[in-house]
């Protein structure tokens, strides 16, 4: 198959595109569109490879599997070879479990669907998976497997025109399946297959169907080509459903270029696209465990460039001695060899420090300690994103009515603790990111409105004169979260709720009190209330954070300023007890229990908090007092 130095330098731009997103994302916010060219590119050269040799009648399926592996393989597997030697050291426990997950699963090539499943609200922050940049070599693999064996099998009852036509087909229906599906499932429509193949199949239809062109449009073609796919780079963004409609930017750009096929613009001439389109693949493999290691251990963003640089210098150092290397003697027998063996051991290894926990013996108690109450949280789960009352102990005789957002879910253990539950029982009406608030909408959840409806309908008809607990995470609808790490749009920066109008302004605090108001004063007629004010929050992932430090010996600030508290939640602070006040409730008040100059987060080495901001099954039993006080 005959070199095309317009494709690699056309590879080099699409690393170079998902580097610097990665590295210097308010630069090159859609740089992540790298990927989709990288699919384009596959789908031209996997075509072109399944038609030559169907058409001379010398395409080999099992050959075509074997050079697809041993392009991608090597390389992979030493990757995670080095990876799981660096978590030895330097991850801790639960995250050094996830990796060894995450190893077998980028090697079995099905982490596109491990990433997917794992998408949640509790789910480790995606800087935090040291492979989930192997979701795309996942899909193309996939690709690989299925597109020969449906052609092959097409082939044997219809023509050569008539596969081109259901490539076309194909790629018109994946197409629409993308744009619909990545609004009602945004994130099975970013990971798997069947919404990714048709930027494959797209690039099939540039080998499929070449056109003669003059010089001039062929360079019109090409700077075409390149003009989209920079302003796709430059003005596209994560905050876009992605890949819907607006994926066919990159895509068709990556077309366009394949299609003009000049031979002698600067992608081909310039030495250093060329070079870097050379090592693009190893480049992408090493470049993500270098944002995560950043990210990791909170390295400062001022060593952007230096890590960008050593990047491509790790890919030219796997290009030029993992990639390039061919074993001496023994042919393809022993590169069959060396990649069963290696994939084996890898595997196996990874396995092993899956079920022990990250082998976490090794590991000094005081570490083991800090992260695993990152998992402490309440083993009933009663936080449902439907209306799904969840009742915790006897049925017959509730004493209490917990309803709020994820902050009611962590702490409603706390209250329980006060109860007998053999003979007691307590209510739990509790939805992720909504608090109880009538006419309430939640940017981009449109549910909560109808949710909190329900709610209060149930506190009315049921258990009346029992006490009502309203827990939420108040002050994050206003003023966004408190840690950095979990800010990824400008929704997590500011106000994310609304009630008149999405455009939100600054009568929302007033409009905010009014609607409380009208909330509280309706559950009041019916039951006794008790409102609790807001947690302290960090500005770091308590467990995460303390354990890492512990694990490197590196002591770090595990608390916040009583005074920094009050600061950020004083307004809405006066509103939840002036609402109390109106409706003869009563305010309970965490950080009376959680704070004196400052606002501790670690108590005897062991963090209070699962995350930045939900108490522990530890931590929060020092609030069970605060609720005994209410009964």
């Amino acid at each position: 198959m005959n070199f095309r130095g317009d494709i690699n330098g056309l590879r080099a731009i699409a690393v170079l595109g998902v580097l610097l997103f990665h590295f210097y994302p308010s630069i090159l916010p859609g740089g992540f569109a790298g990927v989709d060219v990288f699919f384009v590119i596959s789908g031209y050269l996997m075509t072109r490879i399944i038609f030559q040799g169907m058409e001379s009648n010398s395409f080999n399926l099992l050959d075509f599997y074997y050079r697809r592996a041993q392009r991608i393989y090597p390389a992979l597997i030493f990757l995670c070879f080095i990876l799981i030697v660096f978590g030895w050291f330097f991850i801790t426990p639960l995250d050094y479990k996830a990796v060894s997950k995450h190893v077998v699963s980028s090697l079995m090539f099905l982490s596109n669907v491990v990433y997917w499943r794992e998408s949640g609200y509790f789910d480790i922050a995606s800087h935090e998976k040291w492979l989930l940049h192997t979701w795309s070599l996942s899909v193309e693999w996939q690709f690989y497997l299925i597109y020969p064996v449906i052609l092959l099998i097409l082939r044997e009852y219809f023509s050569f025109v008539a596969l081109k036509r259901f490539i076309v087909i194909g790629f018109l229906i994946g197409y629409l399946l993308s744009v619909v599906s990545s609004f009602y499932w945004p994130s099975p429509s970013f990971y798997l297959l069947p919404t990714r193949a048709w930027e494959m199949l797209l690039g099939g239809l540039a080998f499929l169907f070449q056109f003669k062109f003059g010089s001039v449009l062929k360079r019109f073609l090409l700077i075409f080509g390149l003009g989209i796919i920079f302003i796709s780079y430059l003005f596209l963004s994560e905050d876009v459903v992605w890949p819907g409609y607006w994926a066919i930017i990159p895509a068709v750009g990556a077309y366009f270029i394949i299609l003009s096929n000049v031979s002698g613009s600067f992608l081909c001439s310039n030495r250093f696209l060329q070079s870097i389109g050379k090592w693009s693949y190893s480049i992408y493999l090493w470049h993500w465990p270098v944002v995560v290691l950043v990210y990791y251990y909170s390295l400062s963003d001022g060593l952007a460039l230096c890590l960008f640089l050593v990047s491509i210098f790790l890919g030219f150092l796997s290009f030029t001695y993992i990639e390039k290397v061919k074993p001496e003697g023994g042919g393809h027998l022993s590169k069959v060899k060396a990649s069963f063996i290696s994939f084996f051991a890898v595997v196996i290894v990874s396995a092993g420090i899956y079920w022990t926990d990250g082998v976490v013996e090794h590991y000094p108690d005081e570490v083991i300690k800090a992260e695993f109450e990152s998992v402490n949280s309440n083993s009933y789960h009663c936080m449902n994103d439907k209306f799904l009352p969840c009742i915790v102990g006897n049925a017959n005789n509730v004493k209490a009515v917990v309803v709020g957002d994820s902050h009611a879910e962590a702490l409603f253990t706390s209250i329980s603790s006060s109860l007998d539950l053999s003979h007691e029982g307590i209510v739990v009406l509790s939805k992720s990111s909504c608090p109880f608030v009538l006419n309430l909408n939640k940017v981009g959840d449109y549910s909560c409105f109808n949710v909190n409806e329900k709610r209060l309908k149930y506190l009315i008809e049921n258990y009346y004169g029992v006490p009502v607990f309203w827990i939420a995470r108040t002050g994050s609808y206003f003023y966004g979260q408190t840690n950095p790490k979990r800010i990824r749009n400008d929704i997590d920066r500011g106000p994310s709720i609304f009630f008149t109008q999405e455009n939100i302004d600054s009568d929302l605090l007033t409009e905010f009190k009014e609607n409380f108001n009208l909330t509280i004063s309706k559950v009041s007629e019916k039951h006794p209330v008790h409102i609790v004010l807001p947690v302290p929050e960090m500005n770091k992932n308590v467990p995460k954070e303390l354990s890492r430090s512990l694990l490197l010996g590196i002591p770090q600030e595990m608390s916040v300023d009583v005074v920094a508290y009050h600061q950020r939640n004083m307004r809405v602070i006066n509103i939840l007890k002036d609402v109390a006040q109106m409706n003869s409730a009563s305010t309970l008040s965490p950080s009376e229990y959680l704070c004196g100059q400052v606002c501790i987060a670690v108590l005897d080495g062991r963090p209070l908090y699962s995350d930045g901001d939900h108490m522990s099954e530890y931590g929060n039993k020092l609030l069970t007092p605060m609720f005994e006080s209410a009964f």
